[in-house]
This record gives C-alpha cells, sequence and structure tokens, in this order.
C-alpha cells in the first residue's frame, strides 16, 4: 500500500508537536478529521483500576490510571479524580462518559450536580452546579462537611453556624442558627434551631412558625413527607403541621412514621393503624403492631390470632398467614418492591402483581441478573417476567424464560420455538422453530436444540436458510459469516452467497470492510473480495466508527475503511479511551496524547 505525501506530512506535525499546549490537526486524505494534544497519560494495562458501582448497574469498566485518585461520592450519576497530585481534578458523567473540565483544586462532589472545589493555592472553596454555574465561592473557613442539597436549596456552615443558599447562592436563612434541618424532599419546610427555640420558613426563606422552649417543653419537630409536612410534638403526643405550619392532625397520637405513599403508621393507647394525609384512619387502629409503609406494602401482625397482614398504600389486605407465637412481630417479615413480595416464614414464598389490584403466589422468582428488581417468575411450570416499576409484565405462559447478559434480551421459549423480548417487555421476533440467539437489522440468527444446525429467519417467521448450517454468526450490515458442508461464505440477508473463503479465520462486515487473515499476518477484504489493505498487518479490530486499531512491525497505527492510513503506524501504543467518546490514547516513547477522531465513516 502506498502512502500519500499529505499524510506523512500530517504525522511529522503531529510528533513536531508533542510537546505543544495547543491541539495540532492532522487528517487523511478521505475526510477523518483528528485532533492531538499531549497529556500525561500511564498505558501500563495492569494497573489499570476498574470501576463498577452497584447504584448503577448498567455503567462498568470506567478505566483510571493509578496516578489518578478516584473520589467516590453520594451522587450516583457522578464521580470525580483528581491528578497532578491533586492540584487539578477531572469531574465524569457516569451515563453519558461526559467528561467535564479540569479546574484547579479538586472536586468533590455531594448530590444531584452540586459540588465544590478546594482551592490550595487560593484558601478558597467554591460551590458549583452542573454545567459550570459558580454558586458561590468563600474562604476556608466555611465548612465543606456540612453541604447539605435539598431540591434547589443547599445547606451551608461557616464560623460555626448553618444558613440556608439557592442556586443561585442567594442567601434565603441567615447563617446564625446551631442547626437547619432542609428534608428529604423539595416541598419540605425549613426548619432552623437556635438555642432551645425552632423557626420554620418555606422555601422561600419566609417565617411561618416560631416555636418558644415555654411553648414546645423542649419537643421535636421534623419532616416526615414528601409534601412537606412535619411531624411536631406537644406534650408528649405527636401531631403533623402541612408544608404552611397549619395543624392537619392534631397531637394525640403516641407515635406517627413517616409517611409513605400517603399513608403513616400511628399508635393510640398501644393500638396501632394508618392514617391518610389529611389525618383520616384508612386501615383500622387495633390491638398489635403496624409498620411503616415501604415501597407501596404496609404490615401488621394481630394481637390475638397472631396473624401476618400486609396490605396495598390504599389500605386493602393482600395476603394474610398465621405468625408464630414464639416469634417478635420482626420475624414476621418481608422483603418487597412494589411489584413483589418475599415472605420470610419457614419456607420462602413468593407474591407478585399480576395488574393494578390483584396479587397472586408463586411457586419461584429469580431476579434478572443486571436489572435489579426485575423478575423472571414461575408457577405451575409456566414463566413469565415482571418488573419493579410496573413498566411491563410478562404473563406466566411460557415453557422458560432465560435472559442473556450479553444481548440484554429475554429468550422465552413455547412448545419447542422461541422469541426475543428487549429489557422492556417488548417483542423483537415472533415465535421461531429452535432457540434465538440473536436478531439484527430484522434477521434472526436461530439454532436446532437437537441437531445444533444454525439456520436465519426473519423476525416476522419467514425462513430465510432452514437450521442446515455448520456455523453461522448475526447479520452485520446485510451480511453473515456462515459455515455448511465445510465450506465458509460470506452471505448476504437474503441467504445468498456473496463470497467463498477458504477457511474460517475472517471477521463481519463492519465499515464495509472485514478482517481475513492469511498466512501469519491480517489484512482487509470488502464483500467483493478486493484486497483493501493486503495482508501485512500484526493485530487487527474490526471497523468501528469508520476506524481501526492496527499494528504493522510493531508499531501501532489506525486505519480508515477505505484502506487508508488515518494514522501511519509509527507509535508504540494506542488504545481506546473507555471514558470519551471517539477518543483515543497515544504513547511514542516517554511521550502520550489523546486523540479525538470525528466524521471518519
Amino acid at each position: 500500500m502506498q502512502i500519500e505525501l499529505k499524510t506523512i506530512i500530517s504525522l511529522l506535525t503531529v510528533i513536531l508537536c508533542l510537546g505543544c499546549e495547543t491541539v495540532s490537526k492532522f487528517w487523511d486524505p478521505v475526510g477523518c478529521e483528528a485532533s492531538y494534544k499531549e497529556e500525561k497519560l500511564d498505558f501500563d494495562s495492569n494497573q489499570e483500576l476498574r470501576y463498577f458501582t452497584s447504584r448503577n448497574p448498567r455503567v462498568s469498566n470506567l478505566l483510571l490510571s493509578p496516578n489518578q485518585e478516584l473520589l467516590f461520592s453520594k451522587d450516583p450519576l457522578y464521580l470525580s479524580y483528581s491528578i497532578s497530585n491533586g492540584d487539578k481534578s477531572i469531574l465524569i458523567n457516569l451515563k453519558t462518559k461526559e467528561i467535564y473540565p479540569l479546574i484547579e483544586g479538586r472536586y468533590h462532589i455531594i448530590s444531584n450536580g452540586i459540588f465544590y472545589s478546594e482551592n490550595v493555592k487560593e484558601n478558597t472553596l467554591s460551590i458549583f452546579r452542573i454545567p459550570y454555574q459558580k454558586i458561590l465561592k468563600m474562604p476556608n473557613s466555611f465548612e465543606p462537611s456540612q453541604i447539605y442539597i435539598s431540591g434547589k436549596l443547599i445547606r451551608i456552615k461557616d464560623n460555626k453556624r448553618f444558613g440556608v443558599i439557592n442556586l443561585e447562592g442567594h442567601s434565603i436563612v441567615l447563617t446564625h442558627f446551631d442547626e437547619i434541618h432542609l428534608g428529604l424532599y423539595e416541598s419540605a419546610p425549613i426548619i432552623a434551631v437556635k438555642g432551645e427555640d425552632k423557626y420554620i420558613y418555606d422555601r422561600e426563606g419566609n417565617l411561618l412558625l416560631t416555636i418558644r422552649q415555654n411553648m414546645a417543653n423542649g419537643d421535636t419537630i421534623r419532616n416526615i413527607s414528601k409534601n412537606g409536612f412535619l411531624l411536631y410534638q406537644k406534650d408528649s403526643n405527636w401531631g403533623v403541621l402541612d408544608q404552611k405550619a397549619k395543624v392537619i392532625v392534631s397531637p394525640k397520637y403516641e407515635s406517627i412514621s413517616n409517611f409513605s405513599d400517603g399513608l403513616a403508621a400511628v399508635q393510640l393507647n398501644d393500638q396501632w393503624g394508618y392514617i391518610d394525609e389529611s389525618g383520616k384512619v384508612v386501615v383500622p387502629i387495633e390491638e398489635g403492631y403496624a409498620s411503616p409503609i415501604y415501597k407501596s406494602i404496609g404490615r401488621r401482625r394481630t394481637k390475638d390470632t397472631n396473624e401476618c397482614i400486609l396490605f396495598a398504600s390504599d389500605g386493602k389486605e393482600i395476603i394474610r398467614y398465621p405468625g408464630n407465637e414464639n416469634q417478635a412481630y420482626e420475624n414476621c417479615s418481608i422483603f418487597n418492591t412494589r411489584t413483589y413480595i418475599q415472605l420470610h416464614t419457614k419456607t420462602l414464598r413468593y407474591f407478585v402483581k399480576l395488574g393494578k389490584e390483584k396479587w397472586a403466589e408463586v411457586d419461584s422468582a429469580k431476579e434478572v441478573e443486571d436489572i435489579t428488581g426485575d423478575y423472571i417468575i414461575s408457577k405451575d411450570g409456566k414463566y413469565g417476567v415482571i418488573s419493579f416499576d410496573e413498566r411491563f409484565f410478562i404473563p406466566m405462559e411460557y415453557n422458560n424464560i432465560q435472559y442473556n447478559q450479553i444481548s440484554k434480551q429475554y429468550v422465552l421459549y413455547q412448545n419447542g420455538k422461541s422469541a426475543l423480548y428487549d429489557v422492556d417487555g417488548l417483542a423483537i421476533s415472533s415465535f421461531l422453530p429452535g432457540h434465538v440467539y440473536s436478531c439484527d437489522e430484522g434477521i434472526c440468527l436461530v439454532q436446532n436444540p437437537k441437531t445444533g444446525k444454525f439456520g436465519y429467519f426473519e423476525s416476522g417467521g419467514k425462513e430465510i436458510i432452514s437450521m442446515t448450517l455448520d456455523y453461522a454468526e448475526g447479520i452485520s450490515e446485510g451480511h453473515a459469516k456462515i459455515s455448511r458442508d465445510g465450506k465458509w461464505e460470506l452471505i448476504d440477508r437474503q441467504g445468498k452467497p456473496v463470497l467463498r473463503l477458504p477457511d474460517h479465520q475472517f471477521g463481519s462486515l463492519s465499515g464495509g470492510i472485514f478482517w481475513r487473515k492469511q498466512g501469519s499476518f491480517y489484512g482487509y477484504q470488502n464483500e467483493k473480495g478486493d484486497w483493501v489493505v493486503e495482508p501485512m498487518l500484526d493485530s487487527y479490530e474490526s471497523i468501528s466508527n469508520g476506524i481501526a486499531i492496527v499494528s504493522q512491525n510493531g508499531k501501532f497505527g489506525i486505519l480508515g475503511n477505505k484502506g487508508n492510513w488515518i494514522v501511519p503506524p509509527t507509535w508504540d501504543h494506542i488504545k481506546k479511551d473507555q471514558l470519551r467518546k471517539n477518543a483515543y490514547l497515544f504513547r511514542l516513547g516517554e511521550r502520550s496524547g489523546i486523540a479525538m477522531f470525528t466524521n471518519c465513516d
């Protein structure tokens, strides 16, 4: 292959600019744009740190170098890491993999996209919100450990006094209180404490109520509802205030739990029941014990019959089952989501929500890997799927259901046939003979479980190739790699041979070409069998976004899908940056940098 003069010039430009602070550009004749900037990187793959968060199980394999400190946070969406010995830091969005700009100092994430940075040189601390709007800058007398976010308000502490600001940095409650409680919900009033007195403010900073020590006898007030209701105690009894500090439940109960799904457990004369947010008794107050509502499920234990009763947040009974005289109430326990209940009795029992109000007992319930709270369920040998957030329900009508972790799809089996469903319970294919492996571009790869042979069907059910193939892969760009009768072929989506090859050492079509090994080297061919890149490469990868990392004579480069060198093979190492889209890491000797590629297809 000949390398054009302007490609050589572009490479020299990159090498000469390895010490530049500005971005230098190199390009290829067919229009792939790329920019490069030198940056100190660590290429020791054995020391890469892999980060996985159970709070977001779909995010994994984030790579950091060992000289970069990972700062975990309470916010499941963001993480930060510091570089240059902590003098600078970078913020990462775990969902989009977006990298926010480098700043002086160190990021510390609080929650809800609010973070602060400490600038050691200036001895200052700044509060920011995404995207990069500075809310407040103050000296380091400010106590960052006391920052708390609630909706659009931020609790701060400076010189041992608490206050509240909004997201624009404006003061809502001045910083002269001993304590401030914002509550978990955006509608919750602000509770400020000074000495023995308590002050109730609305979210705009208007004073609603002052509770003096001689009025409340040192008793308690706290937020208990997403609607902003307050639980307050007077003369040892409890009542409820609304978000304007008006009484909606007079202080007559011995105990009131937090409201959840509109209900709170209450105790009156050593008996228990449930009230709604208007104070109305929804579940009768009777002897026994009641626990707070959790994920729309309440539970209570009767005193006389010693039964465990579960009910929905509207007060309707779901399940009643016998308890054990020797068990404490806590042993009458459950694990539940809004659609699933697991009873901890002598044997585990499972109940699922089959409709708006209908609950039913099932024989088994297995949580789906990677999707916390979704369950494959069965009853009398029939299987279905239920989601934790009620977004879908697959009825228990099938002989079996499996979940494919790689493709993130359900495989449903029924009477010798199978079908694919996505994680939202939507059908990808109709029921097809045998086992459905995958469906790509409307064509499904299936296997006969008895013979092990493969075939292809349209997702609607029309047969393309009967299950007679010895080997087959999924459709890629309208073509697939197969083997039949000991011969290897590339076929089109109608099942017709496009190209016959001498052995199995070739890949699927990607970017209009596929890799192939000949002798000890690799090259790339198109669907006609023409060599786009002659077999001269030591290593290969399939084309992705129009380019591929390859090596030749021990050096790495980047090829375009037309067989052109976008980056000639003169680098010691090149690898994809797992954090940044379209970014690649380069190393040449002791120098390294990051290149961004766009418009390469």
